[in-house]
């Protein structure tokens, strides 16, 4: 049931890896066993790519409301915010009022 993404990153990640450690057998002045240490780290470097990425990208929408408020067009929308807000408090209560006693107390 995993897409075909996901299998296909499953299987391109490590040949990206042993191809790195390949390139840096034969292109490298490092010794082998330093090359496998670098090789064995892959994952963890990966993890922790992924980890980084993923609080940048959190990081990223959370600064769009901000810029938002620097834009003259947003603040009309912004000022009508709070009118619908209690428009929609007004319509809960009421549904809550109307409905709200055949639920139980």
């Amino acid at each position: 049931l995993l897409s075909k993404k996901i299998l296909f990153s499953l299987a391109a990640v490590p040949v990206l890896w042993v191809s790195y450690a390949l390139l840096a057998l034969a292109f490298s002045p490092l010794e082998p066993r330093t090359v496998l240490v670098l090789f064995l780290c892959c994952p963890v470097f990966s993890y922790l790519g992924v980890m980084g990425m993923e609080a940048g990208v959190v990081d990223l929408k959370d600064l769009r409301p901000d810029f938002l408020r620097l834009l003259p067009s947003f603040q009309k929308h912004a000022d009508a915010l709070p009118k619908q807000r209690l428009a929609l408090q007004k319509e809960v209560r009421m549904l809550f009022k109307k409905y709200g006693p055949s639920f139980g107390p």
